[in-house]
């Protein structure tokens, strides 16, 4: 099988996408160089942000995923290597080198989306092996793996229709606040982001600057005195950046820009907090693009199809109360079921064709064309001198060896032991007729002896 390589990212809720597929089959350097410009090009030119790796087990749970301030970091480092006695080790000298590649306290500020290793790549190759199996040719692999894609935009459908109905219940102590945030972000970024709610009740604003351009904010928390972090509030822009860099680089708001903005006595949420990729309205540039082409989004028809489902439901347990508007409901829904299916016949919905084809198969991967193979030449073996299994003797088998009790040969020695006709022990018998005889006379006998 091909190598399958698979460019995924995160959509708006936080889960896993796929972006592009390609199966390689010829797979070196110049391939892979052909597949990333393939992709660029249809990314228009967008190279990504990061690159993300695995790195080794102990320095990833004591050095790259812990949120440690520059210098605290520095000290955890060189306590780690003297400890370890790994000073003069040249793989650990050159991982520090590229500290500013891996190391949380050096790329704090860049965005990742929220990946921290490569568990959520891996997490996709387990979604794919429930579907994709080895044995699979290349159509029922498309076919697979299409169904996955399918799964994965009905869970992004599910979670649409989860953001648009109902409102989460408040739970922290700033309910204007926390109320504003539920109705800009989506539900799964917004329960990421409501703990920073109980934890802006801890940070306390000890002093406040001004200047031409921005307020500056310093806190710090009553546990710790000596750790303080900077927030700046440009009034131009309504805009706000902490020292500690978390809304750079989770694009969430961090508890100290929430606790300046209880201090400011705000009740509304910027929308310089609020990502565009993280908010409700993440899809509206993008729907503007599918509904003027020629395909629609499977999710986009699934959330539909849910959408008026519970429309209908509704209405029915309205209308079914009432024996006219019953009646009235039913002769309008007929009617409208009719003048669809009047249009679906004669194609005139925009679109429908279109969607129709673009979920499924036919017409874009078909079975492969059949190739008549050469018949490969049988080689010739010499057999083997057949042997008999009792004896090892050649030119006769188990059944007609005279070890064999059930043999003819013993047959006939015992019928001309017991009164019948034969010619000596290898003898044969002169006709069928005397030979069904032997064998009944030797049945007889043997009941005789039991006897």
């Amino acid at each position: 099988m091909c190598p399958l390589v698979v460019f995924s990212g995160v959509n708006h809720h936080n889960q896993m996408i796929v972006f592009a597929a390609v199966l390689v089959a010829n797979e070196n350097e110049q391939t892979y160089t052909w597949l990333l410009q393939q992709f660029l090009d249809a990314m228009e030119s967008k190279a990504p942000g990061c690159v993300i790796t695995d790195g080794h087990g102990a320095m990833k749970k004591k050095c790259m995923l812990f949120d440690y301030e520059v210098w605290e970091f520095e000290d955890h480092w060189h306590y780690m290597v003297d400890a370890l006695g790994l000073s003069d080790n040249q793989w650990v000298s050159d991982l520090y080198s590229r500290r500013r590649m891996w190391a949380t306290a050096h790329i704090r500020g860049n965005f990742f989306g929220g990946f921290r290793t490569t568990s959520r790549c891996e997490g996709l190759h387990s979604m794919l092996g429930k579907f994709v199996q080895s044995r699979h040719n290349l159509r029922d692999f498309v076919e697979q793996f299409m169904r996955c894609i399918s799964q994965m935009r009905s869970r992004e459908a599910h979670s649409d229709l989860l953001s648009v109905v109902g409102e989460p219940v408040l739970q922290s102590p700033f309910h204007d606040l926390e109320r504003s945030a539920a109705k800009k972000l989506t539900r799964a970024i917004f329960f990421n982001f409501r703990p920073m709610f109980f934890r802006a009740c801890t940070p306390k604003v000890r002093t406040h600057t001004w200047t031409q351009t921005s307020d500056t904010f310093t806190l710090c928390r009553s546990a710790n005195v000596r750790r303080e972090w900077q927030v700046c509030h440009y009034s131009d822009s309504n805009s706000f950046k902490c020292s500690c860099l978390r809304m750079e680089s989770l694009g969430i708001p961090c508890d100290h820009i929430v606790a300046v903005l209880v201090h400011l006595e705000m009740t509304d949420i910027p929308d310089s907090l609020v990502l565009d990729r993280w908010s409700k309205s993440a899809r509206s540039k993008v729907r503007a693009f599918v509904e003027k082409g020629p395909f629609c989004w499977d999710s986009t028809i699934t959330c539909r199809n849910w959408m008026l489902n519970d429309l209908c439901r509704e209405m029915s347990v309205l209308a079914c109360r009432n024996e006219a508007e019953f009646a009235d409901m039913t002769d309008k829904v007929l009617h409208k079921i009719a003048r669809l299916k009047e249009i679906e016949d004669s194609g005139d919905a925009v679109g429908l064709n279109e969607v129709g084809e673009a979920s499924t198969l036919e017409g874009c991967v078909r079975d492969p064309q059949l190739v008549r193979c050469q018949k490969r030449q049988r080689k010739e073996t010499v057999k083997g001198v057949k042997r008999c299994g009792l004896c090892r003797q050649r030119e006769h088998n188990q059944v007609s060896c005279h070890l064999n009790p059930n043999s003819r040969m013993n047959t006939q020695e015992g019928a001309s032991y017991f009164g019948g006709e034969g010619e000596g022990e290898t003898g044969t018998m002169e006709d069928s007729s005397e030979e069904e005889e032997v064998t009944v006379c030797q049945q007889i006998c043997l009941v005789v002896l039991f006897i």
